[in-house]
């Protein structure tokens, strides 16, 4: 209102978007180095639109548009899964959770003795201060 009173009114009207939500599940965040494979998959969610895009971030490199990762790591080593949602309304929403990769076990054991007959042997095995006695015929 000014001084002479005189008034001026605006009106716009606004569009909220839905929020995407980036959720999404790993079959096992704790692998060993060998023959490990981690699954992650998409479970996002989003209450009205389409989701335009879906983007997997892991180890440096990023995977487009597919609903399920499946990655192998290079070496034992903690590494972070990322997945952004995008919505067609250019709504996003990221999640990020961390993995392990733990290195093999090394199999190692000692017997008291180098000299072995051909049957009846007895063998203690220390494993991590456990004894375990086999007998082998």
């Amino acid at each position: 209102m000014s001084g002479f009173d005189c008034r001026d009114t605006t009106e716009q009207i606004l569009t909220v978007h839905a929020q995407p939500k980036a959720q999404f599940t790993i079959d096992d965040s704790l692998e060993c180095f060998r023959d490990h494979e981690i699954v992650a998959i998409n479970k996002s969610t989003l209450a009205q639109g389409a989701v335009q895009s879906r983007t997997w971030t892991t180890d440096g490199k990023d995977y487009l548009n597919i609903d399920t990762l499946n990655q192998a790591y290079p070496s034992a080593n903690d590494y972070t899964i990322q997945l952004t949602i995008e919505s067609d309304q250019g709504c996003f929403d990221s999640l990020t959770k961390a993995v392990t990769i733990y290195p093999m076990p090394k199999a190692q054991f000692t017997t008291d003795t180098t000299s072995l007959c051909e049957r009846g042997n007895v063998f203690a095995i220390d494993y991590q201060g456990s004894y375990i006695l086999r007998k082998y015929l």
